[in-house]
C-alpha cells in the first residue's frame, strides 16, 4: 500500500513537471516558432515581433532577449517596442526593449527623447539604457546623456538617473567623448566620481583637460581608493593617447607619485552596498511598483545611509549573465553572496515586505559578504498602501546610517 502511494505521488509530480515544461516551451508556438532552435535564427525576428503586438509580459521579455541576442533592428516592430516601452509591463520585463529600439537608430530616437522625460522614473531608466546602444546617433544621444549626468531634478536624483546615463554614456565608446564636460563635473562629486572615472575609461578617447584633472586627482583625492583608481585610469588613458599620436602636454607616465596610503577609519562612505530586490511576500504590490520600492532603496541606502551602491542595471546584466539570458530574481542567501562578490560589493542587502492582517512590515538585513555574518538589521511597520511603502523604505534605509 506504502509503494503503491509512493509511486502515485512519483507519477503525480511527473506529470506536473511535464505540463510546466510543456507550457515554457510552448510560448514561442504562438508566434509560427515551432522549434527552440529557430530561436538562433535571424530569420525568426518577424515571428518574435508578434509578441509585442499580442503577448503578455512574458512573451514580451523573452521575445525581446532573443532579438537582442540576435542583434537584430526590426524597423517594422518600431511602433510596438514603443508602446511597450510606455505601457504596463514592470522595468524587469522591458529590459531588452530600449536596447532593440536604440539599435533602430534615428527612427527611434524621438521616442527615446519622450521617454527620458517620463513621469515614471523607472522609464526614464529604461530609455538611458536604450541611448547608450545609439552609436550611430553619438552626436544626439551624448548630448541627452550629458544633460540628464547635470540632472538637477529632485525626481532624477531619487532614483539615480545621473549614473545610469554616465554608465550609458560610457557604453557609446569613443563616440561619447561630447559628454566628456559632464562627465568632468561629476568627478567632484563624491557620490558619482566612481562612475565618472569609469566613464572615463570606457570612452577611452580623453581631451587634454580630462587627462589633466585625472592628474590631479591621483595626486590630491581625499579617498585612498578613488586616489588609487585615478592614478590606473590616468596612466591607461595617457598611454592610450600618446599610442593614438595625440600631442597632449602632461607628466610622463613613469612621473605619476604613487598613490599615498593613510590611514582613515572604515566609513559607510567608504563601503559598497549590493541592494537585492524587494521579495513582496505580502502580495500587496504589483511587479511595477515593487521595482520601484526597489530602485528608491537603492537610492535611499546612498542618499540616506551614506553607502556607496552597486548601480541596480549593472546588478541586474550580471545577474542575467549568470542566469544565460533567463530572468530570475536572486533571493536566496547563497544566490546574494556570489552575485554581491562578483560586483566587488562588501555587503549585501536583503529585503522583504510581509503582510500579517492588514498591516505590512519591511524588513532588511545588512549582511557583510566578506565574513559571511550579518550587520546590521532593520524594520519598519507600515500601511500596505504605495505611497505608505515609499515612507517605509525611506525610514528603512535611515535606520542602517
Amino acid at each position: 500500500m506504502i509503494r503503491c502511494k509512493h509511486t502515485a505521488l512519483f507519477l503525480t509530480l511527473v506529470l506536473i513537471l511535464g505540463a510546466s515544461l510543456t507550457a515554457c516551451s510552448k510560448w514561442h508556438e504562438k508566434y509560427g516558432i515551432r522549434k527552440a532552435n529557430e530561436l538562433n535564427d535571424p530569420a525568426t525576428a518577424p515571428k518574435l515581433v508578434r509578441a509585442f503586438e499580442r503577448g503578455d509580459c512574458n512573451d514580451v521579455y523573452m521575445a525581446s532577449y532573443h532579438l537582442h541576442s540576435l542583434g537584430a533592428k526590426p524597423a517594422e516592430a518600431l511602433d510596438s517596442l514603443v508602446k511597450q516601452l510606455n505601457g504596463p509591463c514592470g522595468s524587469s520585463m522591458l529590459y531588452y526593449i530600449p536596447m532593440v529600439l536604440g539599435r533602430l537608430g534615428a527612427p527611434a530616437l524621438p521616442a527615446l527623447k519622450a521617454a527620458i522625460q517620463h513621469a515614471k522614473p523607472e522609464k526614464r531608466l529604461l530609455a538611458i539604457s536604450g541611448l547608450g546602444e545609439m552609436r550611430d546617433q553619438a552626436a544626439e544621444a551624448s548630448r541627452l546623456l550629458a544633460e540628464k549626468i547635470l540632472s538637477k531634478d529632485q525626481l532624477d536624483l531619487d532614483w539615480s538617473v545621473p549614473g545610469a546615463a554616465l554608465d550609458a554614456l560610457g557604453k557609446l565608446g569613443p563616440a561619447g567623448r561630447q559628454g566628456e564636460q559632464a562627465v568632468l563635473s561629476m568627478l567632484l562629486d563624491e557620490s558619482w566620481r566612481n562612475q565618472a572615472l569609469d566613464c572615463l575609461v570606457k570612452i577611452g578617447d580623453p581631451s587634454p583637460r580630462a587627462l589633466e584633472t585625472l592628474k590631479v586627482l591621483s595626486q590630491n583625492a581625499d579617498n585612498d581608493k578613488f586616489r588609487e583608481k585615478a592614478v590606473k585610469a590616468y596612466k591607461k588613458l595617457h598611454i592610450k593617447a600618446l599610442a593614438q599620436g595625440s600631442q597632449v602636454a602632461v607628466a610622463g607616465v613613469n612621473d605619476m607619485p604613487a598613490a599615498k596610503k593613510m590611514d582613515k577609519p572604515v566609513s559607510a562612505k567608504n563601503v559598497i552596498v549590493a541592494v537585492f530586490d524587494i521579495q513582496d511576500k505580502s502580495k500587496a504590490t504589483t511587479e511595477e511598483e515593487l521595482d520601484q520600492l526597489t530602485l528608491f532603496l537603492s537610492n535611499q541606502m546612498t542618499r540616506a545611509a551614506g553607502y556607496k551602491v552597486v548601480p541596480h542595471a549593472q546588478l541586474q546584466q550580471r545577474l542575467r549573465q549568470e542566469k544565460k539570458g533567463s530572468f530570475k530574481k536572486c533571493y536566496d542567501e547563497g544566490c546574494q553572496i556570489e552575485l554581491g562578490r562578483a560586483l566587488s560589493a562588501q555587503k549585501s542587502l536583503s529585503t522583504q515586505l510581509i503582510k500579517v492582517g492588514k498591516q505590512c512590515q519591511l524588513a532588511a538585513t545588512l549582511f557583510d559578504l566578506k565574513n559571511e555574518t550579518t550587520d546590521k538589521a532593520a524594520s519598519v511597520k507600515t500601511d500596505c498602501s504605495a505611497d505608505k511603502l515609499l515612507e517605509a523604505v525611506e525610514e528603512l534605509a535611515k535606520q542602517f546610517n
